[in-house]
């Protein structure tokens, strides 16, 4: 039987700020300032009966496309795609194209932050279409797909950048695990964002919501306001829900010491004389916190897999493939800024239709 898969090859190099910088109205987001895609080249890992194009036209499909990227592509932040289902097939009005967003803007009451603004910015994202000569299900394959740290680029950025502080290849090397590829099919607006990287064993979820320190000071503590009582609290962003159930505990004097080397949105110190936000204690008591419904290597590749794209014999499928790091992943800190890494991502023929 041929195999049949698709082959998906990048080299992109972020090339981050190398000081903290973070804003009000960018919540968690580390700015970066490049995103350098070096070369995207597509093509067939074997013989198969799939082909691709970046155009509607039969004549250009073909197993082998190249784009050589010459100029940094605008810039390159951490957005979110934590409110998919207002566009994607759960909407009265879906898009024809993913949205992402970043960053929140304060609102009164300080507890209940706004809505994300939209970015057009900070990823990359491309339209193609999947071809195949008969009617069968497209997917992807987990074996032969992967994000890892480019050393060389890495290893060149440190150098470069001393005030970069005690960031190490290591801390770099964990940016892959807060990267996400997503796929969306326009018209039937199925959405699927991909975490080569979850762990199904280790209950490892993104949380679309939590405490987060967003301020440019030079302090290090998580966002605060103060409630209708007086009492000083952490302030719960993202898409909360049920806040009545927030549960709050007194700071201890052991938790305002932040034995982080770089501390940043997610691993801030708790302010003295505060009550820190307690997630495990909160979801208990029924506060509601969406999930990223990202697929992991487990949910994909085989005839059973949880992405299955629809192909019909010689009609062309377009789908819109995008590449971002995930904000509200724990490991999108500041350590990881300046990274560079190589990407692959494979598709294949899952069974037939």
């Amino acid at each position: 039987m041929k195999k049949r898969k698709l082959l998906l090859a990048m080299l992109i190099s972020s090339i981050a700020l190398s000081t903290v910088s973070v804003s009000l109205t960018g919540a968690w987001f580390a700015i970066g300032r490049k995103l350098q895609v070096d070369c995207i080249d597509i093509s067939m890992a074997e013989e198969s009966e799939l082909l691709i194009s970046d155009k509607l036209d039969l004549d250009t499909f073909r197993e082998h496309i190249t784009y050589e990227q010459q100029e940094a592509i605008d810039l390159f932040k951490p957005v979110t795609t934590m409110y998919h289902y207002r566009w994607d097939k759960n909407s009265s009005k879906p898009s024809e194209t993913p949205i992402f967003y970043s960053g929140y803007d304060q609102k009164v009451p300080a507890e209940i932050p706004g809505d994300p603004d939209v970015s057009d910015t900070g990823f990359y994202t491309h339209e193609f279409y999947l071809l195949s000569n008969s009617n069968c299900y497209v997917t992807i394959d987990p074996n032969d797909s992967f994000f890892v740290p480019n050393e060389e680029k890495n290893k060149q950025f440190l150098l470069e950048n001393p005030g970069s502080g005690e960031t190490t290849l290591a801390d770099m090397a964990n940016l892959k695990k807060a990267m996400r590829y997503s796929i969306y099919v326009p018209g039937t607006y199925e959405y699927y964002i991909v975490d080569l990287y979850k762990n199904a064993t280790d209950n490892d979820v993104t949380y679309y919501g939590g405490a987060l320190n967003t301020s440019t000071g030079l302090h290090n503590y998580y966002d605060v306001y103060q409630d209708d009582k007086g009492k000083t609290k952490e302030v719960i962003y993202g898409d909360i829900r049920n806040r009545d159930k927030a549960i709050y505990f007194d700071v201890a004097e052991d938790e305002l010491e932040n034995k982080s080397k770089k501390p940043s949105g997610f691993n801030a110190v708790h302010r003295s004389g505060s009550y820190k936000f307690h997630l495990g204690a909160s979801l208990a008591n029924g506060l509601e916190i969406p999930i990223e419904d990202s697929l992991g290597p487990n949910d994909l590749g085989g005839i059973d897999s949880k992405m299955l794209i629809p192909l019909e014999d010689s009609v062309p499928k377009k789908i819109i493939l995008s590449i971002y790091l995930e904000g509200w992943d724990r490991e999108c800190i500041n350590t990881t800024m300046g990274a560079s890494f190589l990407s692959q991502l494979t598709f294949k023929i899952a069974r037939a239709r």
